[in-house]
């Protein structure tokens, strides 16, 4: 649903790609960072809103799951994605002021294309020291559990 906190994500930047944009797993869903409702949205605002390639089976299982059971939210802030996990379901709002958002750095290889959507690059880039979300290791709790 659009308000005031969610409609500076219209048209902002899809992160596209085979992985997951937060955690490097095989992606197999186009996530909505504004949630749509049922119906709540006309066709020209959906076309409007961003898709982050993410994990999981359904709204269960994966980062799509943790972001459909509200422990893992995604914002934009100062021209980047940002991902806030929490240890326990949290409503948008109140994460929003919350510390410890981070960066969605795109991964090692990826590139930012003139459209503004990542291309993500081979997974066999990756390295001990790369700066991007999927090589921190920021996730370590949440998949503990998979």
């Amino acid at each position: 649903m659009i308000n005031g906190l969610t409609e500076e994500m219209l048209d902002k930047p899809s992160i596209e790609g085979s992985f997951c944009a937060l955690c490097g797993r095989p992606a197999n869903n186009h996530h909505h960072v504004i949630q749509k409702g049922m119906g709540g949205v006309s066709k020209e605002v959906e076309k409007r809103i961003p898709t982050i390639m993410l994990c999981g089976s359904g709204n269960e299982t994966g980062c799509h799951g943790l972001v459909h059971t509200h422990r893992l939210h995604i914002r934009w802030h100062q021209g980047c994605w940002q991902r806030l996990l929490t240890s326990h379901p949290v409503k948008y709002e109140d994460a929003m002021e919350m510390r410890g958002w981070k960066d969605i750095k795109p991964p090692c290889g990826d590139e930012l294309t003139e459209t503004g959507e990542y291309i993500h690059g081979s997974v066999a880039m990756h390295n001990a020291g790369c700066p991007c979300s999927l090589c921190e290791d920021v996730y370590e709790d949440a998949m503990a559990d998979w």
